[in-house]
């Protein structure tokens, strides 16, 4: 085995990794998903997942646009895949939707973005939960023209939660720093970037530090670099795209940086975008086909990880007509191939691992159903020797930096996740390294550097899914 991973490094180091996933790629076993049905409502949309009433597992927050009906869900996991569903509140149209403690008391709350039919047109509100479950609702603001996008995340590292918006039709992406005696000051990140889709977060430079990244209905993707003071720099990526409506972020191709994936409407029949970064945020789209079957449909909506745990990034597409989900195989060189998956039309799609049992799932509002709709993947079931993975919240964070001799790192993870931290100084020695399975939620490592020298060393987060890497400095 040792001998192995020596190769592997080597090729790594002289730009070959590929080879290994296409090793891996001949033991790999396909995954079976088997269906499960959250709720039936109409026009279920905003669909997002995480640890709502804190009791260690993932729920499912849901919204609609149903003008008749419209509702914000919580689905609390009482088991693997066994949901109750419970009302937050009504006459609310939810398009995009994020679970963070917004307040400070350690609960997690909800903000959520309406939806351009139905209630709440145009308006971003957050809920804050009182612990019990019991939810307060505070609208933000009423002003923007179609809200589509938020996240929320600690962008300034100051230890409370901001909020990031993009608004289709008032051209604007809005940063709602969170402060201590004002609540939400906002402040404008773009205001000429037209018709941002979907901002979302990532480490797109690999500094650590959490970047904003959204595409335009003008065919644009840009990126925005985080300072880790709330204060952000715009970089474009790509355009000439087709009506992109959502691009993703992974390392796609497993050389250790942030590219980018997604769709457009209408896009050419039997592609998708695969945006490859170079390492250097030197950009370069690619038009990857897919199924000869599909080359007649329009895909939609796609979400990725790795189904069939060989190493490397699969993809779900969702293809209108005739609304079915497609599972694409990666076979380690960016060429894909699949089948069928199931029969639906999922807006949003989401993959993460919902039952932490090492492999990734799905979660889809099925618009054409009527239904919110889990597809477990029972592949890790039948499967040896299944590495797991995680999706990282938030970029790894140092404080102090520069330090005099412990600093504290601090992440979040979304799922259970094996985790490696390895600290190198700058000749690439490990000075320190942790290798442990970690729960879901925030973590803080403790770095004693009291026996090393003055100087600058590299600390690394990975897992075969990618990585992040935090300069830290070190000072006598």
């Amino acid at each position: 085995m040792t001998r192995i991973l020596s190769v592997f490094n080597f090729l790594k180091r002289v730009g070959f990794a590929v080879l290994f996933s296409l090793c891996l790629v001949a033991q790999a076993q396909p995954p079976v998903f088997t269906t499960h049905i959250v709720g039936e409502y109409n026009y279920p949309s905003g669909l997002t997942y995480g640890d709502l009433d804190g009791d260690g597992d993932l729920d499912l927050v849901a919204g609609s646009w149903d003008s008749n009906a419209d509702r914000l869900l919580w689905y609390e996991n009482v088991g693997p895949f066994d949901y109750v569903e419970h009302v937050i509140d009504t006459l609310v149209g939810a398009l995009d939707i994020a679970i963070a403690d917004l307040d400070g008391d350690s609960n997690k709350d909800i903000v959520a973005v309406g939806a351009n039919h139905g209630h709440d047109q145009n308006t971003v509100a957050m809920w804050l939960n009182d612990g019990a479950q019991l939810f307060s609702k505070i609208l933000l603001t009423d002003t923007l023209v179609l809200p589509n996008g938020v996240v929320a995340k600690d962008f300034d590292q100051d230890g409370r939660t901001d909020i990031v918006i993009s608004a289709e039709f008032s051209d604007v992406i809005l940063f709602l720093r969170n402060t201590v005696d004002s609540g939400f000051v906002t402040q404008i990140i773009s205001q000429d970037f037209p018709m941002p889709i979907h901002v979302q977060t990532a480490n797109v430079n690999g500094d650590g530090l959490l970047d904003l990244f959204c595409c335009s209905l003008d065919g644009l993707l840009a990126w925005w670099e985080g300072d880790g003071n709330g204060e952000f720099v715009y970089h474009p990526i790509a355009s000439g795209m087709n009506q992109p409506t959502r691009m993703l972020a992974a390392d796609m191709d497993n050389d250790g940086d942030t590219d980018f994936y997604g769709t457009g409407n209408p896009f050419p029949e039997g592609y998708f975008y695969w945006v490859e970064n170079d390492g250097e945020e030197n950009f370069e789209l690619h038009y990857v086909s897919v199924l000869e079957d599909l080359q007649q449909f329009l895909p939609n909506e796609l979400c990725g990880g790795d189904f069939d745990g060989d190493g490397d990034f699969d993809v779900v597409m969702c293809v209108q007509p005739p609304y079915d989900l497609y599972y694409l195989e990666n076979d380690g060189n960016m060429q894909f191939e699949g089948s069928a998956l199931y029969h639906g039309f999922g807006l949003p799609l989401l993959c993460t691992d919902l039952d932490f049992d090492g492999d990734d799932d799905l979660a889809l509002c099925d618009d054409l159903n009527s239904q919110v709709v889990v597809l477990e993947n029972r592949w890790v079931s039948s499967a040896t020797g299944h590495q797991q993975f995680y999706q990282m919240q938030q970029g790894l964070q140092c404080y102090p930096n520069p330090f005099n001799s412990t600093t504290t790192l601090r992440f979040e993870l979304a799922g259970m996740s094996r985790v490696t931290l390895d600290i190198k100084n700058i000749l690439g020695q490990s000075v320190f390294k942790l290798e442990k399975a970690l729960p879901p939620g925030q973590h803080t490592i403790n770095f004693d550097a009291n026996l090393l020298s003055t100087g600058t060393y590299f600390a690394n987060l990975r897992t075969l899914r990618g990585s992040t890497v935090q300069r830290i400095i070190l000072i006598r």
